[in-house]
This record gives structure tokens, C-alpha cells and sequence, in this order.
């Protein structure tokens, strides 16, 4: 079984979920600590004009030992509105607006505590649009009393594959520079590199195209059936 790990991160961009297609498991690592300004709670979109961020405000965001599965999301004051209305303006032409906007809706609405909960709705979200199914379990779970769940880097990534089941590990493009291979190959994890290419598709009239967007702005911009297809096709096969 090939399992893919990364953090959760909020409506992410076209390379994090070939990586999920590509493999059987999506390890979310939410076991280690919060990036501040990072893509666990900020991505970019396109649609009419030059990207912008869309930004989840992070309680106590600032403590240096805060980990994922405990940030918690500021509601006050509530940021929920401006996000849509920025989608609605941003893709107010695209035929697929209300199929992106309807689950973004629903996971905002529930005002979800925990960042995580709300990232890993949304990532579900995008992946059933695309009509991708894949087995998803949390690092935070692995980790339980009496698991082999452990250590740091390479050590923790290989030591979740392991206790969730799996026999190899698909890593990221820029994970290459810091792996300890070793230590695959002691858990008995076999190891291959994810060499996503960034498939292009129609953006905004006129302007060049914006790699590393949200997926929402394939989905907005070619629409669910073609973005599965250049999702699928994004990281060759072994």
C-alpha cells in the first residue's frame, strides 16, 4: 500500500492532491507543530485578476509549541462572508460555481473548532468532486498509547507509514534535500519521489498562467471531470 503524508492544509493547491491520487492513503500530519503564515491556513486563487489570499484566522497562533491538531479557528470577527463573496466575484462566469461553493459553505457553516477538522472536511470535499476515493487517517490518531508513532522528520513519516499499513512512501518533489532514505529502509518503507509536473489549463483570458493556486481554481476554471484527469495524469506511475 502506498501512502502519501502531508499537512493539512487549507483548500490546497493541484500537486498536494496528485500526490493523494497517486497513492492509496493520505497520512494527514497534523502531529507536528503549526507553520505560522503558512499553507495550513492561507492559499492563493485566481479568477478575474491577479491572485489573492484567502486567509483563516488562527487563534494563539503565536505560541511556538501549538501543534496542527490544536489550532483553533478565530471567529470574531467572522471572516466566512468575505471568502465567498470573493469566490462569487472572482468566478462569477465559471459553470461550476455553485459545485465548488455549496461544500465550501457547508464546512464553513459548521464552524468547525479545530483547523484541522475544517482543512480535512474541505480536502475530503475536493477529492469527492474530482471523484477520487482514498483512505485518509490523521498522524494524531497513529499516535495513540502504545504505537511505534515517533521521532521527527524522516523517522516520524516512515514510523506512521508503518503503523498505518503501509509499504511505501510517495514523497513530495522537495522532500528529496532533507529524507533520510536509511531510515526508510530500516522501518521497511520503501521510498519514491513524487515528480508532479503542473499540468496547464485555461485560466483568465489574456493572462499568463498562475501555477501553485488553489484547486478550487482548476475546478472553477476547467471543471471537476478535467481536473480528475489532470490530477491523475500530474505524477507518473512507478
Amino acid at each position: 500500500m502506498i501512502a502519501c503524508v502531508h499537512q493539512p492544509n487549507f483548500l490546497p493547491w493541484m500537486g498536494f492532491f496528485a500526490k493523494i491520487a497517486a497513492a492509496d492513503l493520505y497520512i494527514v500530519m497534523d502531529n507536528v507543530q503549526f507553520p505560522r503564515n503558512s499553507w495550513v491556513n492561507r492559499v492563493r486563487i485566481g479568477g478575474n485578476g491577479p491572485p489573492v489570499w484567502l486567509t483563516v484566522p488562527a487563534r494563539h497562533a503565536s505560541r511556538l509549541d501549538l501543534r496542527i491538531d490544536e489550532v483553533e479557528i478565530s471567529w470574531e470577527p467572522d471572516w466566512r462572508r468575505k471568502h465567498v463573496t470573493t469566490l462569487q466575484q472572482r468566478y462569477a462566469r465559471s459553470q461550476w460555481l455553485r459545485d465548488v461553493l455549496d461544500p465550501f459553505e457547508a464546512a464553513l457553516g459548521r464552524r468547525h473548532q479545530l483547523l484541522v477538522d475544517q482543512n480535512v472536511e474541505l480536502i475530503q470535499a475536493m477529492l469527492e468532486l474530482c471523484g477520487i476515493d482514498r483512505q485518509l487517517i490523521r498522524g494524531s490518531q497513529l499516535q495513540t498509547a502504545g504505537s511505534q508513532v515517533a521521532g521527527t522528520g524522516s523517522a516520524l513519516i516512515a514510523s506512521m507509514c508503518r503503523e498505518a499499513g503501509a509499504t511505501e512512501y510517495l514523497a513530495g518533489q522537495g522532500a528529496a534535500d532533507y529524507e533520510d532514505l536509511a531510515v526508510y529502509a530500516e522501518h521497511g518503507i520503501g521510498y519514491r519521489k513524487a515528480n508532479f509536473t503542473h499540468p496547464v489549463y485555461p485560466q483568465r483570458p489574456g493572462g499568463a498562467f498562475e501555477p501553485g493556486l488553489s484547486i478550487v481554481d482548476a475546478l472553477l476554471s476547467a471543471g471537476p471531470e478535467r481536473t480528475r484527469a489532470l490530477l491523475l495524469g500530474a505524477v507518473p506511475p512507478k
